[in-house]
């Protein structure tokens, strides 16, 4: 069999997991690996934010933040990375594929992590598809308020910035999986109870697992433990935190197997929402993509200037950048927020005026004021002016009767 091809009768699998970063991927990755799924060959290595280890590929990872440099963006961007736009970019899933080859060629059951990949879905299912795998996911899921907190003291980041960033990746990974076999986890529900998480996982996915539960119980139990488990500290359950509550909820629920009807459609009403601040590339963002030729510039002119692009320097810098974007973007969207609602009871209004009678309509100053709340003039209900004219005629002697 030449490299690339593969057994049409051979059966594999491969478990994507999701979702926002500090939100559970690695623990969830870890117990499925556990489970006998295949796990990248080159792994990067654990670092004091997470002694556990991440349990995702170098290659993934590399792979992965030069498609988002491609399309400007960064780790924990909020901008919409276009479907269309992504799979045109052959040479980016040609490398995914040939990273799958190399890196689990021999594998029946895999499992694929990195927080980046929410947002690139759709590059690594056809890539995986391309390779013979059946694609299932896994989305992990966390309370904002943990994630926030967690992004705080590790990046410097603020609520707004990884607020945003936990919509972008949670929005994007439930609308990309939603054709497929999926399950929601949440990771303060698999440190409590990782078995019943995984027979959950088994039994939503149609996956057998090669290892029982029983005989990873002890290795389990050395990684996870219920003490990780740490309630939101109040100071973040206020603000943008509060606000997205909503999309929280929807999939608190799907992680416990309830599912509502409207569930989705509330899910597409926030990225309606979201949709203008997600359009436009990030300036902050942009920053990266010229980063290497300023470092280059440097250190063509003068020696030991390399530590001007370490991330020591950059990274406070760039972090502190996006604080400031995301300050921007929540402005922009309670301003927009107040607007339609605004809009939204003037509508209300002038259709109740119009279900009125005729002589209880009050005249154009009245209905004008209600007009303009609306920033745009429309026109008036042609019962109302008429009314007007009415009462005009009438004070001036023409009325009919």
């Amino acid at each position: 069999m030449q490299t690339g091809d593969h057994d049409p009768g051979r059966q594999r699998t491969a478990i994507v997991v999701s979702g926002m970063h500090r939100s559970g991927t690695s623990a969830i990755t870890r117990v499925v690996s556990l489970l006998g799924a295949a796990l990248p060959d080159q792994l990067i290595e654990p670092r004091d934010d997470n002694e556990r280890g991440f349990w995702e590929g170098r290659s993934v990872v590399d792979l992965d933040r030069r498609v988002l440099e491609r399309f400007g963006s960064w780790w924990g961007g909020w901008d919409r990375i276009d479907p269309q736009q992504l799979l045109v970019l052959t040479r980016m899933v040609e490398s995914a594929r040939r990273l799958v080859r190399d890196e689990f060629a021999h594998a029946d059951l895999i499992v694929l992590k990195d927080p980046r990949i929410s947002r690139l879905l759709p590059l690594w299912t056809r890539a995986l598809e391309q390779e013979g795998f059946r694609c299932v996911h896994i989305v992990a899921l966390r309370h904002p308020g943990a994630v926030a907190g967690s992004l705080a003291r590790r990046n410097g980041l603020e609520p707004k910035a990884a607020t945003l960033s936990w919509l972008a990746h949670s929005l994007d990974a439930e609308l990309h999986t939603r054709t497929q076999p999926r399950v929601v986890v949440s990771f303060e529900n698999l440190l409590r109870d990782w078995r019943s998480e995984v027979d959950r996982i088994s039994r939503a996915l149609a996956v057998e697992w090669p290892q029982a539960p029983d005989d990873i119980a002890d290795a389990v139990g050395e990684f996870i433990e219920p003490g990780l488990v740490h309630e939101s500290p109040a100071s973040t359950l206020k603000g943008p935190v509060a606000a997205v509550t909503p999309v929280y909820d929807v999939l608190r629920r799907w992680s416990e197997d309830d599912s509502q009807p409207g569930d989705a459609n509330l899910l597409d009403s926030w990225r309606g929402f979201l949709a203008p601040i997600r359009r436009e590339r990030s300036a902050v963002a942009q920053m990266a993509l010229e980063r290497q030729e300023v470092i280059a510039e440097l250190r063509s002119r003068q020696r030991g200037a390399g530590r001007l692009g370490s991330a020591e320097v950059w990274n406070p810098i760039q972090h502190q950048g996006f604080n400031r974007e995301a300050a921007a973007a929540w402005a922009w969207l309670k301003r927009e927020r107040q607007h339609s609602r605004a809009a939204r009871r003037a509508v209300q209004q002038i259709e109740q005026l119009q279900r009125s009678p005729a002589e209880h309509v009050p005249g154009r100053k009245s209905l004008s004021r209600v007009v303009r709340r609306l920033g745009r003039r429309l026109p008036l209900p042609s019962a109302a002016g008429e009314t007007a004219r009415g009462r005009r005629q009438g004070r001036n002697g023409r009325g009919g009767g």
